[in-house]
């Protein structure tokens, strides 16, 4: 009861569910970065007064989701305005694995839709999935992020390098992510998903092209195997975890073709560039039906040098081990004995029918844990099974990461802007008077000084600037020396006098 007399300041000081503020945006100005303008609006502020309109009963946990919501968004809003084309890197959640470790299912079981399935590799390229709590109807809103332009050389391709790590793909610099489709229904995600990836992986054709609705007689046949540019999903409903993660194509070590291996590379390269990211928070899955150190997603992860420790493992297919098979191996896994990884693991288990609904797939996994070895030998960790806890703790990583970076992220966002105020000073005032006037005065000034240059009587003094003749004889001398150097060269073997040859021939005797 002594605490009821408390001041809501006092109370908005000692509890940290009423209070998270972080202003990002200076308001004294927008600002430019490189490539957008920043808008003063938008501002890493979250207040949750403590008098709130809403209902008491509603808790402590209540602004925490609000906080939550708030940070995540505001992360999302960053990186869709392209901060991170300006070296600005921000935290996000990757989900990393083999070709078939059951990824997809994983994906699905956080993200409550269903994505396009196959036996062999499925998803050929990033795909960000942006999930938020909503009180209005479920809606999931798909964009292309064309952040890489695709430069083949004559070949038709382009190996890669360490120049060039993802060979024919060159960053472009561009933010603006295409507008692809709206969908309300949950059941068409899957097919859009599907014509979204094959429009990323045509990249000289017009995306609108393969738009559900639009694309009768578009051929569904894709160009490149693999690309860099990422397919978005913006989903928001009732209940959905405020969760932004991106799904990156599985780790392939073989490929269909001979031709193709540089693909081997070129993913793996494509991996290592999100997950070496100090800001990212890496999801590894494993599956229980195959040995750990067989993983070349687990290497990749291994090589980067700070990755393990921010990075959480998923173990997946619990319910296709044999009850004959040992256990052994993942209880030291899940005890931290072995292959250890900063946060932890969790098991999850979905049903491979991608017919069966979301509801259903949770309840039979609840139920499966309820069963042996889980609830016996296994009982100690059950805390990290399920996919309900799974998501419940992503989003607590993903906060806490997102609090710890906000300060890094402030300062090199003000050594931006100082940079570009420092860079704006240096030009000159605009004009007073008449623009068109002056503009029209120094284009007649200009005109009139290349005239000069090409008459070759320029008022200039020869020591400033030489007339055009005289650049011209010094390319033509260029020319003329250049072929003299390139003259052809005859290698020939004689037995005659090669010294009165070599007089009397134009050419040059090599012995």
């Amino acid at each position: 009861m002594a605490s009821t007399g408390r001041s809501s300041a006092a109370k908005e000081e000692m509890d940290p569910f009423f209070t998270c503020e972080c202003d990002l945006v200076s308001e004294r100005r927008p600002f430019l970065l490189t490539h957008f303008v920043f808008p003063a609006n938008l501002s890493l502020r979250h207040n949750v007064p403590a008098h709130s309109n809403q209902p008491i009963e509603k808790g402590p946990f209540h602004y925490y989701a609000m906080e939550m919501k708030s940070l995540v968004q505001k992360i999302q809003d960053l990186r869709h305005l392209g901060i991170e084309d300006s070296k600005i890197v921000l935290p996000k959640i990757c989900v990393v694995g083999d070709q078939s470790t059951g990824k997809s299912s994983l994906i699905e079981g956080i993200s409550e839709i269903k994505v396009p399935r196959d036996t062999g590799t499925c998803t050929r390229c990033p795909m960000e999935i942006n999930l938020s709590d909503s009180d209005g109807p479920w809606q999931c809103v798909m964009h292309i992020a064309q952040r890489y332009t695709y430069l083949p050389n004559s070949r038709g391709t382009q190996l890669p390098s360490k120049a060039k790590p993802l060979g024919p793909w060159v960053a472009s610099g561009g933010n603006e992510d295409e507008h692809f489709t709206t969908l309300f229904e949950k059941n068409d995600v899957k097919n859009a998903i599907w014509w979204a990836q094959l429009a990323v992986l045509n990249p000289q054709m017009d995306t609108q092209e393969f738009v559900p609705g639009k694309n009768q007689n578009t051929q569904k046949t894709s160009r490149v195997k693999f690309s860099p540019n990422a397919v978005r999903l913006d989903i928001s409903g009732t209940g959905l975890p405020n969760l932004s993660f991106y799904d990156l194509p599985g780790v392939i070590s073989q490929t269909e073709q001979d031709g193709e291996k540089y693909l081997v590379r070129l993913v793996e390269n494509l991996v290592k560039d999100y997950v070496s990211q100090k800001h990212c928070i890496v999801i590894l899955t494993l599956p229980m039906t195959d040995d750990a150190t067989n993983s070349s997603a687990a290497r990749i992860i291994r090589d980067i040098e700070g990755a393990k420790e921010r990075t959480l493992g998923v173990l997946t297919k619990p319910d296709r081990v044999s009850n004959a098979e040992s256990f052994d191996q993942w209880l030291e896994i899940l005890d931290r004995k072995k292959f250890t990884l900063g946060h932890g693991y969790f098991v999850i288990k979905n049903n491979p029918n991608p017919l069966v609904s979301h509801a259903q797939a949770r309840m039979e996994e609840e139920i499966f844990f309820t069963q042996s070895p889980w609830n016996e030998e296994l009982a100690t960790h059950g805390n990290s099974f399920g996919t309900a806890k799974l998501q419940i703790s992503l989003s607590e990583l993903l906060r806490k990461q997102i609090l710890g970076c906000l300060p890094s992220i402030i300062g090199q966002i003000d050594e931006k802007v100082d940079s570009i105020d420092n860079e704006l000073s240096t030009l000159p005032n605009p004009p007073t008077e008449d623009v068109q006037r002056i503009l029209w005065g120094k284009t007649s000034d200009l005109e009139r000084k290349i005239q000069e240059v090409f008459d070759g009587n320029s008022g200039v003094s020869p020591a400033a600037k030489k007339p055009l003749q005289e650049e011209w004889n010094k390319v033509v001398m260029d020319f003329q020396l250049a072929l003299s150097k390139t003259r052809p060269v005859l290698e020939m073997t004689a037995s005659t006098d090669e010294q009165d040859l070599a007089e009397d021939s134009d050419c040059e005797i090599l012995m």
